[in-house]
């Protein structure tokens, strides 16, 4: 069992706020964000403390990933109040 925290957000936060508090939890956790969603109420927000945390931050983006970084994962959070389809990224 892969041992995964997750961690709510809320649904008010700006796109910026959102990356802002992957980069602190990621820091904190020292784990990599894995996957991101929703539960109707809060975003969603799962890092893996199985592997290790490379330095360089997640962040999540609306529209298609660039086509040079491979996406870490797909879903639907909340960003200022309204659900909205996003893509996490890590740049290299």
């Amino acid at each position: 069992m892969v041992p995964l925290i997750t961690v709510t957000a809320s649904p008010r936060l700006s796109l910026e706020d959102l990356n802002t508090v992957i980069g602190q939890q990621e820091e904190f956790l020292q784990a990599p964000l894995v996957t991101i969603g929703n539960n109707g109420d809060q975003t969603l927000l799962s890092f893996d403390q199985s592997s290790d945390f490379q330095g360089k931050r997640a962040l999540i983006t609306t529209g298609d990933p660039p086509p040079n970084i491979k996406p870490l994962a797909w879903g639907k959070v909340f960003i200022s109040g309204e659900l909205k389809d996003v893509v996490a990224l890590r740049k290299a």
